[in-house]
């Protein structure tokens, strides 16, 4: 069935912001990978709108986003996309419940010491330590710090994160019952689909010969489009000191 790609976010928080761990328990409750985040939850499991979506913290050098990504049929977009929207506005509104509090910092906490599994992990999240300036003794109070989020905070945060007003979404793709709010973004839209069909083939072409294909919106933006293929290195995004991908 053909689909849609489909991108969604607005501005995010800083790193170093003493409102990111709430930030960080708010978005895995929402957008995290596992089932039982709402976005999953809702569009996925409830409707069968999609098979997976998920949202991220995104922290750059001049600029923070809160960004997440689905695909879906062509005829099941817009659902999905009301259905994403109500949820962000509900957040926003209302927060997180005490379950949902206590279950999410739990599985936060729980997790992050297998990360360090290996040394390719463990050098990882030194990096990852480094490019967002964290102390040397993060791995030690990272899960202290997000045990002392309390419900005020959460409840704070969440008015402040979600921008239920400000979220904008790309699609390419061929979706119904979507208008673009400028007629200039449907022409754009179909130029980006053609340019994935073609990055999809060359893809394909790279994967053949035992590579792993990198398009150069991964790349600094003042370089001109292009594709290139890559030795095998693993994730294509570095991963920050908790996981994420910049």
């Amino acid at each position: 069935t053909p689909q849609s790609t489909v991108l969604f976010g607005h501005v995010g928080i800083p790193r170093e912001d003493p409102d990111f761990f709430a930030a960080f328990i708010l978005n895995e409750a929402l957008g995290g990978g596992r089932f039982t985040a709402r976005l999953m939850s809702e569009v996925r499991e409830k409707r069968g709108l999609t098979y997976g979506i998920g949202s991220y913290l995104v922290g750059l050098d001049q600029a923070e986003m809160y960004l997440g990504q689905f695909s879906a049929s062509n005829d099941k977009v817009a659902e999905a996309i009301q259905v994403l929207r109500a949820e962000w506005a509900k957040i926003a509104a209302e927060g997180l419940t005490e379950e949902e509090l206590a279950t999410t910092r739990t599985y936060l906490t729980g997790s992050y010491p297998l990360r360090f599994d290996s040394n390719a992990n463990i050098a990882s999240i030194l990096v990852g330590m480094q490019m967002d300036d964290l102390p040397i003794d993060y791995p030690v109070t990272r899960n202290a710090r997000i045990e002392a989020v309390t419900m005020d905070d959460i409840r704070r945060v969440a008015t402040r994160l979600y921008l239920p007003d400000a979220l904008h979404f790309v699609v390419v793709g061929q979706p119904t019952g979507i208008v673009p709010s400028d007629p200039r973004q449907l022409r754009l839209g179909r130029k980006l689909a053609r340019q994935e069909a073609s990055h999809r083939q060359r893809a394909d072409d790279c994967v053949h010969h035992r590579h792993r294909h990198m398009p150069d919106w991964h790349l600094p933006p003042q370089k001109p489009l292009q594709h290139r293929c890559l030795i095998q290195v693993g994730d294509r995004r570095p991963r920050t000191a908790d996981g994420q991908y910049t």
